[in-house]
């Protein structure tokens, strides 16, 4: 049988439980203290910390990584990061987390998510005590717009908390389970051990700058190289220094820090902080509270915004320009927004013939004639520019006294990939442009008209010339051969008659007159014609009259073989000789 233990055996043992309880408690509550420490410190940054297992199960999630998905810590823990923020059902392609792991060294990227939005991301691998990879620490921050997270820090783990809290009570349990949890104590100062230097990583890889110091005394406690670099100073010369030595205004920063100490403040937009040269620079903080060794600490992570500001201050000018473009601007310019009327210039609201401001949150349908002309523009114009990417057409306005205007309309799309987002949409009044356009359509047409009536004028005179040159021609013609057919034989037969030298010569003068009146006309017969003699041309002209040959020798009272001869001339000189063509119905095609 084992030896009963005495009384004071059995007291000295109760000592050393009660020793090794009070050292339990006091070790509990500091581990208690630096892990409030490291996630209040944690939960101030505005970068993304997610603890991963190997698996890339998430073990642990700062303030601002739970915020992006708007879920709580406890919903995240045990999930693949995977599934939470990229939605995905397998690791993203070349993750810096698995390389990390995989290389067992820090692994980092440039990612840029659908939403537009440009991450930097970096993975550390993270080594138990033996020096195996047991996960791995991925920092991932939104290097698109600058911001960090501006909500409040959660203040404690929840889940640690119970578990603590458990522990304790357990404390009061028999020997065996006290012994049990003093050897699970020992197990949880190694992980807090292994935790806090991994913490102490994290705090020094932060690109912002973060400063711990001493709520009531403004001594620096602690600092990251971030802040060091910042500020100028080495870490010995800034541990040396108080808040007032950085702020270049000390009474609004005592007053923030009031508030922060107070719960009422989190985040100070701007504030103006000094370097070690004396250089004055904007800042964004984000603020902190937390208790180490029974004293009030208050955490400030830090981050420059000179080129933020610098490009808020050129915003703000191009904007100003912007604006005084349009108040000068002669043509009407307005923002609508689905069809509302979202913002117009001066030029825009004298067209309309109201007071600025007067239509602005009012549909345009109030511009328009009537609701045919309203939904016209609505469907072409708004489709000229969904497929273009800008469009343009005329339509007709009402202003408000009430006059119909024309209106040259221009427009294009703030987002062409969704009109709703508002069109801007120029506009100028054509109305002067659109009586003159139908003044000179209709001057045009009165040309028009009078053009036809001239031409059909024209047309009636030039025929009307055309026969009148067609008759001078045949009574030209006509009188040239009846000069020669009626008058000249006959005074060949005078000359042929015995006479005095008087009446020979007045016979001479009779001829000569004759041929110089008929001479104008001898170039425009026909030159078939002319090439016949007086007697030749009385032959033809009997011929036309159906004359037999017999019956014209009879009438010129000449022999039948001298009217075969002159026939066979006449055809001769006509190109129809040993033709047999009529020589009657050839002849009738001439006026003699």
């Amino acid at each position: 049988m084992d030896k009963k233990p005495t009384y004071l055996e059995l007291e000295q043992q109760v000592k050393e439980l009660k020793k090794a309880v009070l050292e339990r408690k006091t070790g509990e509550k500091a581990l208690k203290n630096a892990k409030q420490e490291k996630e209040t410190i944690l939960d101030s940054l505005v970068e993304h910390v997610i603890h991963q297992d190997t698996e890339m199960r998430v073990l642990w999630a700062n303030r601002a990584a739970c915020e992006s998905v708007n879920l709580p810590r406890d919903q995240l823990l045990g999930c693949f990061c995977y599934e939470i923020w990229p939605r995905r059902t397998d690791p993203c392609p070349n993750c810096p987390v698995m390389k990390a792991m995989k290389t067992g060294r820090p692994e980092v990227m440039e990612k840029y998510t659908p939403d537009g939005r440009a991450w930097f991301i970096r993975g550390y691998p993270v080594q138990g005590a033996t020096g195996k990879i047991v996960g791995a620490i991925e920092l991932a921050l939104d290097i698109t717009k600058g911001k960090q997270a501006e909500k409040a820090l959660r203040n404690t783990h929840n889940k640690l908390e119970r578990r603590v809290k458990e522990r304790t009570a357990e404390l009061v349990e028999a020997n065996k389970e006290l012994k049990r949890q003093i050897q699970e104590r020992k197990r949880t100062e190694e992980t807090l051990q292994e935790s806090e230097e991994n913490y102490r990583n994290l705090f020094q890889t932060i690109t912002d700058a973060i400063i711990l110091f001493d709520a009531q005394t403004r001594q620096f406690i602690d600092a990251n190289a971030a802040a060091v670099r910042l500020y100028g100073y080495n870490l010995k010369e800034f541990l040396k220094l108080t808040h007032q030595n950085i702020t270049s205004e000390p009474q609004s920063s005592d007053t923030t820090i009031r508030q922060t100490l107070e719960g009422k403040l989190a985040r100070i937009p701007v504030r103006y902080h000094k370097k070690k040269d004396g250089t004055i620079f904007p800042v964004e903080i984000s603020t902190g509270t937390f208790t180490l060794k029974n004293r009030k600490v208050l955490c400030g992570v830090i981050r420059d915004i000179t080129e933020r500001k610098r490009s808020e201050e050129e915003l703000l000018e191009r904007e100003q320009i912007l604006k005084a473009t349009l108040a000068a601007s002669p043509v009407g310019i307005g923002f609508i927004r689905n069809r509302i009327i979202d913002q117009a210039n001066k030029a825009m609201n004298r067209i309309w013939g109201y007071e600025d401001g007067f239509l602005l949150g009012k549909s345009t349908q109030v511009l328009y004639p009537d609701i045919e002309e309203y939904e016209r523009v609505g469907r072409e114009f708004y489709s000229e520019i969904k497929e273009k990417g800008i469009g343009s057409m005329e339509t007709r306005w009402v202003t408000q006294d009430g006059r119909e205007i024309h209106c040259y309309l221009q427009g294009s799309p703030l987002d062409p990939s969704d009109l709703s987002k508002g069109v801007i949409v120029a506009a100028m009044d054509i109305t002067e442009r659109k009586q003159v356009e139908k003044a000179l359509k209709q001057r045009g047409l009165d040309l028009e008209m009078k053009t036809i009536s001239l031409k059909e004028a024209n047309t009636a005179l030039k025929v009307l010339l055309k026969q009148r040159e067609e008759d001078k021609i045949e009574l030209e013609e006509k009188v040239v051969l009846n000069v020669r057919e009626l008058i000249l034989p006959y005074l060949e037969k005078l000359k042929m008659k015995k006479m005095g030298e008087t009446q020979t010569h007045y016979i001479n003068i009779i001829e000569s007159n004759l041929n110089d009146i008929v001479s104008p006309f001898v170039h425009e017969l026909s030159s078939k014609l002319i090439k016949l003699s007086p007697t030749e041309l009385q032959v033809t002209n009997l011929i036309k009259q159906g004359n037999t040959t017999k019956e014209i020798a009879k009438i010129m009272n000449l022999a039948k073989s001298t009217i075969d001869f002159h026939r066979n001339n006449i055809r001769r000189k006509f190109g129809i000789k040993n033709q047999k063509t009529n020589i009657r119905t050839y002849l009738s095609s001439f006026s003699l």
